[in-house]
């Protein structure tokens, strides 16, 4: 597991944020992010990106990685915040055309570490 310092993933946050803001946002609508989104009561993605914005440094788990689609390339980082009580795992990427994807979004399926915390 590669562990980013702490600057870098606030870096990293801060572009992820900025392009939120800016509506460049799209994620992947799979039955685990569907099945999440119904429990918390989201109806858009854009419910999910409010979500996104609100990560910090401590929720850090890994990352950057690379993306093990070698037709998308570029590189993940994945989080582990505490959401209603469970930890969400949160997979996120900037795409080459600065748009922020949210490849997963649901609870986690076993304990993330989060070094931060």
């Amino acid at each position: 597991m590669h562990i980013s310092p702490r600057h870098i993933i606030d870096n990293f946050l801060d572009e992820v944020k900025s392009l939120i803001r800016q509506g460049l946002f799209d994620m992947a609508v799979g039955p685990d992010e569907r099945a999440a989104m119904i429990a918390l009561g989201l109806r858009s993605q854009w419910e999910v990106a409010e979500y996104i914005e609100t990560l910090e440094a401590d929720d850090f788990a890994e990352g950057p990685k690379p993306d093990d689609n070698p037709l998308f390339g570029g590189y993940v980082w994945v989080f582990g915040p505490e959401i209603e009580g469970s930890q969400f795992y949160i997979k996120l990427k900037v795409r080459d055309r600065r748009q922020v994807f949210c490849m997963s979004f649901h609870p986690a399926k076993y304990p993330l570490r989060c070094p931060y915390r």
